[in-house]
């Protein structure tokens, strides 16, 4: 680059020269900074900036903020600047997680303000990204702490923010507001006999052909309470209901796996059952072969979810035994 000053009608000119090579990485870098990592979209026709388009997060405006309160729905809400660079990056995480448990809606969803564009300060927002969460039932009132929501930190750990969700919604019930599904252990534990199954099905839905039972540890990293949320649109069809694994009454089950799931059928027979390998992959398989169910297609899956039978090898049951150790 070479530059000089020159005289134009009595003032002086700062003039760049600029060689064809340099011309060249300025180009790169320009489309560097226009690329996928740092770009920002109109939401919608309202002309506004948002980094969410087309995804499951909802896009806040400073029109539509009463979606938080007065609400059944446990919020999570983000909120960033379009031209903050954590903010970019962390975008596509976001994205993700709220596409990863968009079966959870309306009982839990996700949402992002815009604070470039939008009023924040009403919320105290320090700095961005800060992810917040609200309550369901929040009062709309800024005389309550409640009405700014709690913080989150920023991290890019799925596991962790669904453990967080599990917790939140374990304090919402806990302060006696009541969700769409039971993410508790139930109390009455029904024998494998096929009268006490049978008997289940009068407290539930018409619509019930089927219901299902997971046996679990009770603990943070539930896998039957993700599964509880993930089938939460077929409740009225094929109701889940977590068992704790270390219930007397399920000495009868003889069960081996930690977890296990049975599905049982309205005539009270048990139609399925499920071992699984004491990993987070079971929280996909488990749910798989439940929407078949619920589906009407018996079971069967695009893609065969490997089963585990009951009846094992005393190898076989040795090593699960030693992988939930």
């Amino acid at each position: 680059k070479q530059w000089y000053q020159r005289r134009v009608h009595g003032s002086y000119q700062l003039s760049i020269q600029m060689k064809p090579e340099f011309l060249v990485i300025l180009c790169f870098l320009l489309i560097a900074v226009s690329g996928r990592g740092l770009s920002v979209e109109d939401s919608s026709s309202n002309g506004f900036i948002s980094l969410y388009k087309d995804s499951q997060v909802v896009d806040l405006f400073d029109s539509n903020t009463n979606l938080l309160y007065n609400s059944e729905t446990l919020w999570v809400v983000q909120f960033y600047s379009h031209w903050c660079g954590h903010c970019q990056r962390f975008a596509p995480f976001y994205k993700e997680l709220a596409d990863s448990i968009s079966a959870w809606s309306p009982i839990v969803m996700f949402a992002a303000m815009n604070c470039a564009d939008q009023s924040c300060d009403k919320y105290q927002i320090q700095g961005t990204p800060t992810i917040r969460i609200f309550h369901p039932r929040t009062a709309p009132n800024t005389l309550d702490s409640t009405y700014f929501g709690f913080d989150l930190p920023v991290r890019s750990d799925e596991e962790y923010f669904l453990d967080i969700l599990l917790y939140n919604l374990a304090v919402v019930t806990g302060r006696g507001i009541e969700l769409p599904v039971n993410l508790n252990t139930i109390s009455e534990v029904p024998s494998p006999e096929k009268k006490d199954l049978k008997q289940m099905f009068t407290t539930l839905p018409d619509s019930a052909d089927y219901a299902a039972l997971i046996f679990e540890h009770e603990g943070k990293h539930s896998v039957g309470k993700k599964i509880i949320l993930d089938m939460n649109k077929y409740s009225d069809v094929l109701p889940v209901f977590r068992v704790d694994f270390h219930d007397p009454a399920l000495i009868p089950w003889k069960l081996l796996a930690n977890p296990s799931m049975a599905i049982v059928d309205r005539e009270g027979d048990i139609v399925e059952q499920v071992d699984g390998w004491g990993m987070e992959a079971d929280r996909k398989r488990f749910t798989n072969i439940l929407k078949s169910y619920a589906e009407g297609n018996q079971g069967k899956t695009i893609n065969p979810e490997p089963r585990v039978t009951l009846l094992l090898q005393p190898c076989t049951q040795f090593l699960i035994r030693f992988i939930q150790l």
